[in-house]
């Protein structure tokens, strides 16, 4: 193949191809209780199974074009679209439970020797700060639903403020 032929989205679409993971290997045994639990996130994990192997290969023949970064980056995609739900608050839980966990053992096999590290997105965007507040409504919610007051809040709330510091000319000549 010339490698005008390998396009980004080329390589993206061949991740998706339909793939079983092998029956008594580590990753099935991982991943059994997820086929009857979320078939979607099953099917993920299968993608990214056959992908990483396949990806592994492939690398080793085109060492020009990045597979590890469009793995990372498809890896991504499909998180983002499978946790968007904001009714799917264990999908985050999910993830980290059989998908992360599936990618620690790919990398970590001796066959492939450690070749493609995970970039956790989501860790370094607003998922994280997302999940945080849909908690913190939630138990706002309940306090007000039941009741419950908390004895601290005025002074937690100043608390929370954000206080910055300039400097500024009045400081430096009060020095």
């Amino acid at each position: 193949m010339a490698p005008s032929t390998f396009k980004k989205e080329n390589i993206m679409q061949t991740f998706e191809k339909t793939c079983e993971i092998k029956e008594f290997t580590k990753s099935s045994y991982l991943l059994e209780p997820l086929k009857n639990e979320d078939s979607s996130l099953y099917q993920i994990a299968c993608f990214l199974e056959g992908s990483y192997n396949s990806s592994h290969l492939m690398q080793k023949f085109h060492t020009h074009i990045s597979y590890c970064e469009y793995l990372n980056e498809w890896l991504n995609n499909k998180m983002i679209t499978y946790t968007a739900d904001g009714t799917k608050c264990d999908s985050l839980i999910l993830w980290e439970k059989y998908i992360e966990k599936l990618w620690l053992l790919l990398y970590n096999d001796s066959d492939r020797e450690k070749w493609c590290a995970f970039f956790l997105l989501y860790k370094f965007s607003s998922f994280g700060s997302r999940f945080n507040m849909y908690a913190y409504k939630k138990v706002k919610i309940l306090q007000n639903l039941l009741g419950i007051s908390n004895t601290n809040s005025e002074r937690n709330s100043n608390n929370r403020k954000i206080h910055i510091h300039y400097d500024s000319a009045e400081d430096y000549r009060s020095t």
